[in-house]
């Protein structure tokens, strides 16, 4: 469903050629270790682009994968794991990081993927939210693992605890996925 809205028809391959010459919509997938970034890019793909695991931190630098959708040339980019404050200065995990914010101050959207079972959002949730909306990038949320909440008005409740915990940021628009 969410694919189908993304992008109604296949998306193929970017064409040849330095990317720099081509206006492109750059689109980064954010959000906590696990919380299924990297398996929703794959889906959007239509293909397995990117690696997906069980383990959290798979993805330790970030990724950029082309393609053209209608003639745009798009650039989805599935970033490895942020952290607000890094222990080991100059450690790998830090210019990863580093990487990550940079590629979500240069996205043109961001599609923050979060863990839709949590009840409750964390101080690195906020850290990453907060770099979105300073970054001035359009956002989504993508709230995963949709399936395994209960009853009718799982969207409403969802909504809610949205809002008690990010208040300022309800306005976000937040599609369903599993």
């Amino acid at each position: 469903y969410v694919v189908a809205r993304l992008f109604p028809t296949k998306p193929t391959a970017a064409p040849a050629g330095p990317i720099e010459e081509r206006e492109e919509i750059a689109i980064a997938f954010a959000g906590l270790p696990n919380v299924g970034k990297s398996s929703l890019l794959n889906s959007l793909l239509g293909r397995e682009e990117v690696i997906v695991s069980e383990k959290p931190h798979t993805t330790r630098e970030s990724r950029d994968v082309f393609l053209e959708f209608e003639g745009t040339p798009i650039r989805l980019i599935d970033t490895a794991v942020i952290r607000k404050q890094q222990k080991l200065r100059g450690s790998l995990v830090q210019q990863s990081a580093a990487r990550s914010l940079s590629a979500i101050r240069q996205a043109d959207w961001v599609v923050l993927v979060v863990d839709a079972t949590k009840e409750n959002w964390g101080e690195q949730d906020h850290y990453i939210l907060d770099t979105i909306i300073k970054s001035g990038a359009s956002v989504i949320i993508a709230a995963n693992k949709w399936d395994l909440l209960e009853g009718e008005d799982r969207y409403e409740q969802f909504k809610k605890r949205f809002a008690r915990e990010f208040g300022l940021f309800d306005w976000i628009p937040v599609i369903a996925i599993s």
